[in-house]
């Protein structure tokens, strides 16, 4: 179980800044856009994490791929992962690059992109990299191609600030979960929940996890401009097959469902929407969720499609363009301002 002492400074979704020595012009972004999977542990555990992921993804901790495919939807020379851990990857083939803060292990695949380490790099089969690989240490053998440089000896500096998208996430829940009512309502027909019309702007809904569990159909009634957040309660949920119906304008975009108390999540078959479980140890052990999966620990064999909440709160970055990267490498700077946390197991 994961335990979680939080330390919460709640400011209107506090701004963070990532900063890097030489970067392109600011822009802002917000880590629901980015990230389409978040882990704040690891993804994989020891057996290692099955199936595939669209957009890009992240994990605090330790990253463990097997029978994999990153598909990053964006220019070889853009992440499909970032770890503040090791990375083990074996098979697959990978659109984007990798980067992580401890050792990158990889056998028996492609990357389209580039691999950054703060360890070692080195592989346990065969594969092509047709990027570039910059690490402390590199220990690729001969069945390892490489199309681009070896850069041995590189001082790592993240492109993400994974510490401060963990802190983004925790807060963004807790704040969702503190939010009452809206006068939005729901029916439940025999397994088929309807809310009624959402009017502009943020509505709210709160339910148990086994009425959401139960639920065959989840209708969505709201206008264009209307956000929901379905704020479930529950320490030990589970999320079964659900048909998501989006009407009047509403889309899968605007609706996030906010496990906020989870310890525990086990996902299952179909989902179209974005689910927040940022404290909950989850286990997805089949089927498909398009939209974000951002959650506390991640195992099992699920595929995550792209799709993204779009109503987070924008974050201040300076992103450096693809040719800054190895600039970045030799001595950029990261600052995380804002919230703290220190998680655990129990």
């Amino acid at each position: 179980m994961v335990t979680v002492i939080k330390s919460i400074i709640v400011v209107a979704m506090i701004p963070l800044f990532l900063l890097s020595a030489k970067a392109a012009q600011a822009t802002t972004m917000d880590p629901f856009s980015y990230y389409n999977v978040f882990s704040l542990e690891n993804i994989g555990g020891g057996t290692g994490y099955r199936s595939d992921f669209q957009g890009t993804a992240g994990a605090v901790g330790n990253v463990t791929f097997n029978s994999f495919t990153l598909v990053g939807l964006d220019t070889a020379n853009r992440f499909s992962l970032h770890s503040g851990g090791n990375v083990s990857i074996t098979g697959g083939a990978h659109t984007g690059s990798i980067e992580a803060a401890g050792n990158v292990t990889l056998g028996n695949l492609s990357i389209n992109g580039s691999v950054y380490s703060g360890g070692t790099v080195a592989n346990s089969g065969g594969g092509t990299i047709t990027g570039d690989v910059a690490a402390q240490n590199i220990a690729l053998g001969q069945n390892m191609t490489v199309n681009g440089q070896k850069k041995s000896g590189t001082t790592y500096t993240p492109y993400a600030d994974l510490g401060a998208s963990e802190a983004y996430f925790l807060t963004f829940s807790h704040d969702a979960a503190a939010m009452g009512g809206t006068g939005a309502t729901l029916t439940n027909s025999y397994g088929k929940l309807q809310t009624s019309q959402l009017s502009s702007g943020i509505n709210v809904l709160s339910l148990s996890s086994a009425e959401l569990n139960d639920a065959h159909t989840f209708v969505v009634n709201g206008v264009a401009d209307s956000i929901l957040y379905i704020n479930v309660a529950g320490g030990d949920v589970s999320l079964n097959s659900t048909t998501w119906t989006y009407s009047g304008g509403i889309t899968a975009s605007d609706v996030l469902v906010n496990y906020y108390e989870a310890s525990k999540l086990t996902l299952s078959s179909r989902n179209d929407v974005n689910i927040l479980a940022p404290l909950a140890d989850t286990t997805f052990t089949s089927g498909l969720v398009t939209g974000n999966l951002i959650v506390g620990d991640l195992e099992g064999g699920g595929q995550v499609n792209l799709g993204h909440f779009d109503h987070g709160t924008p974050m201040i970055q300076s992103v450096p363009e693809p040719s800054t990267l190895t600039l970045l490498l030799a001595g950029g700077v990261s600052v995380f301002l804002g919230l703290r946390t220190r998680r655990g197991h129990s």
